[in-house]
């Protein structure tokens, strides 16, 4: 697993996405009180991390295209 590079498998953005999801899940079971509020929290948190990564993935496929049509665009030789 490649954790750093041009490509690598697991992105700053994927991190930060479980991360903070994993945080307001915290927040909203941990320290809210209304049931309402601690779904709006959560789901609010899911969608968002949900996007987040969606997007991240869409970055990676146009990359992945990119090289793919040019292979020349890679620095590192691989």
């Amino acid at each position: 697993m490649k954790l750093s590079g041009r490509m690598p498998d697991v992105t700053l953005a994927q991190v930060l996405a479980f991360f903070s999801w994993i945080v307001a899940q915290f927040v909203a079971y941990g320290v809210l009180d209304s049931v309402r509020s601690q779904l709006v929290l959560s789901a609010g948190s899911t969608v968002i991390a949900a996007a987040w990564k969606f997007s991240d993935a869409w970055i990676r496929t146009g990359r992945a295209k990119a090289l793919a049509a040019n292979p020349a665009l890679t620095t590192d030789g691989k």
